[in-house]
């Protein structure tokens, strides 16, 4: 990548594409989020929220990701390495899990997120579809 990591060019450059894959899922997508009553609505905006949902497909991931903006999600080491995820996930907080290894990190970061009032995603295994 010609621009540096951790520099404000890298940072206002992955807030726009950030920006604008939010616009391509909510238009190719057209994503709703039906809640339970208005009290539960009112509490989401309030506290921290752990979403766990299990997915079938590669772009439930970041449909999520850009659906529920105060959130972090845990992407798996591998993936997190790939340059151009860690250039859109940049200063959203991303958890880099090491799902081959013994790695207990992404749990405390976790934590620590839930503390600071923001949301996590946690994506439980499951066999992706061809």
């Amino acid at each position: 990548m010609l621009i540096k990591e951790g520099s404000f060019i890298y940072k206002i450059s992955g807030a726009i594409m950030r920006g604008i894959l939010r616009l391509g899922i909510h238009i190719g997508y057209r994503p709703k989020v039906i809640y339970e009553n208005k009290q539960v609505k009112k509490l989401l905006k309030k506290q921290a929220v752990i979403f766990a949902p299990n997915h079938f497909d590669y772009k439930d991931g970041p449909v999520c990701y850009f659906l529920f903006k105060n959130s972090s999600i845990m992407i798996a080491k591998d993936w997190y390495e790939n340059k151009a995820i860690r250039w859109v996930t940049y200063g959203k907080d991303a958890i880099p899990l090491d799902r081959y290894g013994l790695d207990t990190g992404w749990l405390r970061h976790a934590v620590k997120m839930v503390k600071d009032n923001k949301n996590v995603i946690i994506f439980i295994y499951c066999l992706l579809q061809k």
